[in-house]
């Protein structure tokens, strides 16, 4: 997982589309992943959220209380996101998936990205 960092924003310049790198943020650490666990994250983008570990990550950031948006690539895929309890669902192969996701927060960015890819983000 990462966090934007509070200096750079990165994650939130990420889905603004200045910026392109494997997550954007910076690795999540003890305190932080309480706050996660708390509902303090706000906002997390949970990339590949139909897979095992994405479903996984779709419901303990729901029941964290966050706002979860998640990505997957196929109709059915997006489907099974929401009903592991996604707010929200974007197709990742859409070129435009990030923007959206920035406009879903009123472009403030997310909070907290789960990235399981092994491939860069592109915007």
């Amino acid at each position: 997982m990462c966090a934007a960092d509070p200096g750079t924003g990165s994650v939130g310049n990420l889905l603004r589309g200045r910026r392109r790198g494997r997550c954007g943020g910076r690795p999540l650490h003890g305190r932080e992943v309480g706050a996660v666990r708390q509902g303090a994250a706000g906002v997390v983008l949970v990339h590949g959220a139909s897979g095992g570990v994405g479903t996984a990550a779709v419901q303990l950031a729901r029941a964290a209380g966050a706002v979860v948006i998640g990505t997957a690539g196929t109709p059915a895929g997006r489907a099974l996101a929401l009903e592991h309890g996604a707010h929200h669902v974007l197709d990742h192969q859409d070129p435009d998936h990030l923007a959206r996701a920035a406009e879903l927060t009123g472009g403030r960015g997310v909070d907290v990205v789960v990235e399981m890819l092994a491939r860069p983000i592109s915007t």
